[in-house]
């Protein structure tokens, strides 16, 4: 085994025992916040989660933008006065992420736009607390790029050093 491939078995098992991995059942995060709640409301995700132009991530919202509709809202909802806390102080939500893309992969939310959000994500709108929905480890993704007749070349998604 070469000292790349045994840098990568143990981070991928370092990886596989985090929080990160485990979404069968959501984490608890800084705020509860319920995708189901807003997509009642007939709120798009793009709304909140609009593709930054410049990375191709999406946008998670600071609490600025969230207090813009909840103003006055806070003092009925525990949750929303946590929320008009960072928003007064200026700090950004420490949300836990539910998924974890290695470093060593170049994933764009710009490129896969075409595609609906639940394809990777599940029925979110559905959801109050949110969970890993779908395999994002290299075999999980080559299935899904052969199923759309999508090109599986490694330098699609990762970075390739001369």
């Amino acid at each position: 085994m070469t000292a790349s491939a045994l840098l990568y078995a143990v981070f991928f098992l370092l990886w596989a025992g985090s929080p990160q991995a485990d979404g069968k059942n959501g984490m608890e995060q800084p705020i509860a916040f319920s995708h189901k709640v807003h997509s009642r409301l007939g709120i798009e995700c793009a709304v909140c989660h609009a593709p930054l132009a410049e990375t191709g991530k999406l946008n998670v919202p600071k609490p600025s933008e969230c207090t813009r509709c909840h103003q006055g809202s806070a003092p009925k909802n525990p949750e929303l006065r946590k929320l008009a806390e960072f928003d007064r102080e200026g700090r950004e939500i420490p949300w836990l992420p539910i998924y974890k893309i290695p470093d060593y992969v170049e994933f764009s939310h710009d490129r896969h736009s075409r595609e609906k959000c639940r394809i990777c994500h599940g029925p979110v709108q559905e959801r109050d607390v949110l969970r890993k929905e779908s395999d994002i480890s290299m075999k999980g993704c080559i299935a899904c790029h052969r199923s759309r007749g999508v090109s599986i070349k490694c330098n699609l998604c990762h970075q390739i050093s001369p």
